[in-house]
């Protein structure tokens, strides 16, 4: 098992809690885990995750919190400004104000809060697309906006004018794509988001090479993730990475004779920093 994999397996471990003495194993985990820990907040009262997450930040290590809807304003605060990040969704917390609240609690505790969008985008009676007022505001405050077209498609001009609402908050969208990488969504490359990405939404050459010159242009500012079973071109794979995109490879595959052992060795040196995924870095979500 990979490291990435045992980090994944460790937290989901913690999340769902693990057999023993639940609340040692978690301030074991806050201790000694530098992967940091992930939790959901339903699974132990206010003052055992407060413990847990002054432990984990003095030691200088992340404490992710998974909202359930349980807490409360005031109790999510605390946490909070303790250091907690927060990873919330728009199924559980639609108050704008009580989202800001938040954000000024995760600003005092040098944390994080992560939203992430499942709803489809609002439009206009007129049939004109405008970003809803909710992301808007939510990333111009400094929150961490996380979107995937997975269930809802998602138009361009509204991922761009949320990214820039982010860069204007010091924070940024992070945009999960699983359909065909098409010309259309270039525009987006002069942004400052997260584009996350996998080999099935680039296949063929013509596609693979629009997403090189994207790479290389001199006005990209978007970084990219791409996910790899392996079945793309090495060759190609190796100008990707060049280029600086953070390859994830879903497991690790190759002999020590294959062309992409050394790719998968060069990938896995590259750790994608902590604002750029949802939870677990190795998932297209």
């Amino acid at each position: 098992m990979d490291k990435e994999e045992q980090t994944t397996e460790n937290s989901e471990a913690t999340l769902s809690g693990a057999p023993g003495n639940p609340l040692e194993e978690l301030l074991a985990s806050a201790r000694i885990n530098r992967e940091g820990v992930t939790v959901r907040d339903d699974l132990y009262d206010e003052a055992q995750l407060l413990d847990a997450v002054r432990l984990s930040r003095r030691g200088g290590r992340r404490f992710r919190l998974v909202d359930s809807g349980r807490l409360d304003r005031l109790r999510l605060e605390w946490l909070l400004e303790a250091g907690a990040d927060f990873f919330t969704t728009d199924e559980f917390r639609t108050d704008l104000e009580e989202l800001e609240g938040l954000l000024q609690a995760a600003g005092k505790g040098r944390s994080i809060l992560a939203y992430f969008v499942h709803a489809p985008f609002p439009k206009e009676e007129d049939g004109g697309e405008q970003a809803p007022q909710l992301l808007s505001r939510l990333g111009r405050t400094g929150g961490y906006l996380h979107v995937s077209d997975r269930e809802n498609a998602r138009d361009p001009d509204m991922l761009l004018r949320l990214a820039e609402e982010c860069e204007s908050g010091g924070s940024h969208l992070v945009y999960y794509h699983h359909s065909p990488f098409v010309p259309e969504l270039t525009e987006l490359i002069g942004a400052s988001l997260w584009f996350h990405l996998d080999e099935q939404s680039l296949s063929g050459p013509d596609t693979q090479a629009l997403f090189l010159d994207v790479l290389r242009s001199s006005r990209s500012r978007a970084r990219f993730v791409l996910f790899s079973e392996g079945k793309s071109d090495a060759v190609w794979l190796k100008e990707v990475l060049a280029a600086g995109v953070y390859v994830r490879f879903h497991r690790k595959q190759f002999d020590y004779r294959s062309p992409f052992r050394p790719l998968e060795d060069a990938a896995a040196r590259k750790k994608l920093p902590h604002t750029a995924y949802y939870l677990h870095p190795t998932l297209l979500l």
